[in-house]
């Protein structure tokens, strides 16, 4: 299902599962998109430094920390230990059409890499043209 973005302030659409709910935080910055157990994420205006919040993770969460996954430029991800095993969490950047970004998993995070997947996925696909500008756009015929 693709949620549009356009009324919390950041503009255009991401896919998330078909029961997703969207909720504007309260800085008026970011959004929160949860949809069942595996899909609870953030999606913030601006840039992340993934290296100082990598450091951040290894100090706040040491005891729970089980490993980082993947540590490239534009994402992190990581498993924490729970009660139900580990868990899996990411954060990444991107930009779009000069629009910086930021997601991150919230919650208990993912209960597997094919359902992190999913929270990336849509995290990295966002479509930052506004439902205002696609219903303007004039379809061109080849």
């Amino acid at each position: 299902m693709a949620i549009d973005l356009t009324p919390t302030g950041l503009g255009g659409t991401i896919r998330a599962p078909g029961q997703a709910a969207v909720e504007a935080e309260d800085d008026g910055e970011a959004l929160r998109i949860t949809g069942g157990d595996d899909f609870d994420m953030v999606v913030r205006r601006g840039v992340v430094d993934l290296w100082a919040l990598r450091c951040t993770i290894a100090s706040e969460r040491s005891r729970e920390l089980v490993r980082f996954i993947e540590n490239v430029p534009t994402r992190l991800r990581y498993t924490v230990a729970g009660g139900s095993g580990e868990r899996f969490h990411f954060v990444a950047r991107g930009k779009v059409g000069g629009r910086s970004y930021s997601c991150r998993s919230l919650g208990d995070g993912a209960s597997s890499e094919e359902s992190l997947q999913v929270m990336i996925d849509a995290c990295m696909n966002i479509d930052f043209t506004s439902a205002a500008e696609a219903r303007e756009a004039v379809p061109t015929v080849d």
